[in-house]
């Protein structure tokens, strides 16, 4: 478990928002992560659905897919759906903790 919650419609959502926000990084032409950094408007922009392959994590794969994800988005104020675990990392990227979510999800009755 990865400790993220993405919910199923998450990347159609950001995809129509911005259907250039998506990035990846391959070694040796196999895909090992990704990352969205969607801008929604001028001034707003959304980091998400960030992951990288178990075997290349702590080799700074995703710190440079991170970097380009926040160059693509510019000066924009940006938010980010994290894990708690990797605060720490965000931080260095100038993220600040805002809260804790929670997702609801209903099957109807």
């Amino acid at each position: 478990m990865e400790g993220w919650n993405p919910g199923l419609y998450d990347a159609d959502a950001f995809y129509h928002a911005d259907l250039n926000g998506f990035f990846i990084i391959e070694v040796d032409g196999k895909l090992i992560g990704s990352i969205s950094g969607v801008a929604y408007n001028d001034h707003y922009g959304f980091i998400g659905l960030f992951i990288i392959d178990p075997e290349y994590r702590g080799q700074w794969q995703g710190i440079q897919l991170g970097k380009v994800a926040l160059e693509y988005l510019g000066d924009r104020n940006v938010g980010l759906d994290g894990v708690l675990e990797k605060q720490m990392t965000y931080q260095n990227f100038g993220f600040n903790y805002a809260y804790k979510n929670i997702r609801f999800d209903s099957k109807g009755k």
